[in-house]
């Protein structure tokens, strides 16, 4: 019992150090890609391929012009 809750302290404090310089922001998702394109920083329908096709929009904060095109983030739910 003390090695399992030794473990979940763990995680739980590494996910909040890890996360030092996080900005809170909205996104929105979409269950299915039908009707999408490629998104704003020109992968075409290959994006749609991406990580079985999860496919997130991001608010300007986040997307910084295109800056931000291939970087990877953490949405939490």
């Amino acid at each position: 019992m003390g090695i399992f809750l030794c473990i979940i302290f763990l995680l739980f404090s590494s996910a909040s150090a890890s996360c030092n310089q996080c900005v809170l922001a909205k996104a929105t998702f979409f269950r299915s890609s039908k009707g999408l394109s490629g998104g704003s920083c020109g992968y075409g329908a290959v994006a749609l391929d991406f990580h079985g096709g999860h496919v997130a929009a991001a608010v300007p904060c986040i997307y910084k012009n295109g800056e931000r095109c291939g970087a990877c983030f953490q949405v939490l739910n």
